[in-house]
C-alpha cells in the first residue's frame, strides 16, 4: 500500500493547483482565525451580558432599599411633624394652666389678706366656727374647684376633708387647716 502523501505532493507541484491550495490553505486559515475570534468575542460578551445582568440586579436591589428608607424617612418625618405640633401644642397648654394657677394663686393670697384683717381685732376670730359656717365654706371651695378641676379630675375624685388634689389648678385652693373636720365618711363634721 502506498501512503497518500506522495499523490498529494505530486498533484500539488501542478502550478494552478498549488495556487488553488494556497488559496485555500489561507481562506481556511483565515476562516479558523475568524472562527476563533469570533467564540472568543461571544464568550467576553456573554461574560460581559452576565455581569451587566448582576449589575442590574444590585441596581434594582440598590434601588428598592432606597425607597424603603426615603419611605421610611418620610414617615419618620411626618411623626417628628405630629410630635413637635403635640408639643408645641402641649407647651401653650401648660402655658395656659401656669397663667390660670397664678392667677388663681393671687386671688387666694388676696383673700387670705381680707380674711386674716377681717379677724384681726375680733375677739371670736379665736373661736371655733359653727358647724354651718365650717359646711359653707367646704361647700364654697368645692363649688370652686369644680369649676375649675379638668373634667377627668373631677370624675376621678372625690371632696372629702381637705380638697384633694389631682395634679391641676385644685392645688390653688384649699381649706384652711382645722376649720373643716372630717368625719370618717368625708363629710364636715359637727363643732363641739
Amino acid at each position: 500500500m502506498m501512503s497518500p502523501l506522495p499523490l498529494v505532493f505530486s498533484i500539488l507541484k501542478i502550478p494552478k493547483i498549488r495556487r488553488a491550495a494556497l488559496i485555500g490553505g489561507v481562506a481556511l486559515l483565515v476562516v479558523a482565525t475568524a472562527w476563533g475570534g469570533y467564540a472568543v468575542i461571544a464568550s467576553k460578551f456573554a461574560e460581559q451580558a452576565s455581569a451587566l445582568e448582576e449589575t442590574h440586579g444590585a441596581l434594582r436591589n440598590a434601588n428598592n432599599r432606597n425607597d424603603a428608607l426615603t419611605s421610611a424617612l418620610a414617615t419618620t418625618a411626618a411623626d417628628r411633624d405630629d410630635a413637635e405640633n403635640r408639643l408645641v401644642e402641649l407647651n401653650k397648654k401648660r402655658g395656659q394652666e401656669a397663667e390660670k394657677l397664678e392667677e388663681f394663686k393671687r386671688e387666694n393670697v388676696v383673700l387670705q389678706e381680707k380674711l386674716a384683717q377681717a379677724m384681726v381685732d375680733d375677739p371670736c376670730s379665736i373661736q371655733p366656727l359653727p358647724a354651718a359656717v365650717v359646711r359653707l365654706h367646704h361647700e364654697s371651695i368645692s363649688a370652686f374647684n369644680a369649676k375649675y378641676r379638668p373634667r377627668q379630675a373631677q370624675q376621678a375624685h372625690s371632696t372629702g376633708g381637705n380638697v384633694p388634689s389631682a395634679g391641676g389648678l385644685d392645688r390653688a385652693v384649699r381649706a384652711v387647716p382645722g376649720t373643716i373636720p372630717a368625719k370618717s365618711n368625708g363629710e364636715p363634721g359637727q363643732d363641739e
